[in-house]
């Protein structure tokens, strides 16, 4: 039951892409709206398929990588659905929907073996909660880094597009990766900390310096120096923007090239 729900999920968030994108290039209002009833549509069966998977598994989906990252696609899409609910702006889908759609495709590709303490324990769940609801904040601040670059491009060229007056401020946009960064780092930090802990008690030390130990270290110290830069330094705008996207290449690389190498479980 949870597969066809999630297949159907995976079909609207394809559909809301598309339509996302589509109204970016032609402007027209009704692919827009299209757009935001798929993904709503979208989300609700999405959902239904968490709790399905839970009730069928007798655990959170959380115990490899594809429903660890079929989680933080759900999630980024709660993201995508409220920052346009609050701005008003529908072509926020056209940078974050197509993250959606690859994260759940991704995500049904993906080897389905769980790892035992995945399975088991309690705290390695919250673990991956809060790692991936973090990745989902920077996939968030990915987006609208990428934004930010299109609209700073249209208001400096000599004959601004459309775009310029349809995206929203150069000032919004870099307030609301701010504060996406607030969200995610803390998430990412308490995560670490907690697989930390848990790496005491399962292999008897808090940090073994794997290869994807190392590239999720990394990733945390791109988005601190992001934070710090900005807290201290007064960053922001087009080198934030940047520095956000690198960041995103990192988490990429952490969750998915060097996961795909390791195992296919959640370590």
């Amino acid at each position: 039951m949870s597969g066809a729900t999630f297949t159907l999920a995976f079909l609207a968030y394809l559909g809301g892409a598309a339509g996302a994108v589509g109204f970016l290039a032609t402007r027209r209002a009704s692919l827009a709206r299209g757009a935001t009833r798929l993904t709503v549509a979208g989300v609700l069966l999405h959902t239904l398929t968490l709790a399905l998977q839970t009730v069928e598994a007798g655990r959170p989906p959380l115990g490899n990588l594809g429903e660890a990252l079929s989680f933080s696609a759900w999630a980024l899409a709660l993201l995508s659905l409220t920052t346009e609910a609050r701005f008003g702006n529908r072509l926020v889908g056209a940078f974050l929907l197509p993250l959606v759609a690859i994260f759940t495709g991704a995500a049904a590709l993906l080897p389905r073996e769980v790892a035992r303490a995945a399975a088991e324990n309690v705290w390695i769940w919250i673990h991956v909660t809060l790692v991936m609801l973090g990745s989902a904040a920077f996939a968030f601040i990915f987006g609208v880094g990428l934004m930010y670059l299109l609209q700073e491009r249209q208001l400096k060229a000599k004959a601004p597009g459309p775009l310029a007056f349809r995206l929203p401020p150069l000032e919004v946009l870099d307030a609301v990766a701010y504060e996406a960064l607030w969200l995610g780092f803390p998430l990412l930090t308490l995560g670490i900390i907690l697989g930390s802990l848990q790496g005491k008690q399962l292999w008897g030390t808090y940090w073994i310096w794997g290869t994807k130990e190392t590239w999720s270290l990394l990733t945390w110290l791109i988005y601190g120096l992001l934070l710090v830069a900005r807290l201290n330094a007064g960053m922001r705008g087009r080198k934030a923007a940047i520095l956000s996207i690198v960041g995103f290449g990192a988490v990429l690389l952490t969750f998915l090239g060097v996961s795909l190498m390791a195992s296919p479980g959640l370590n």
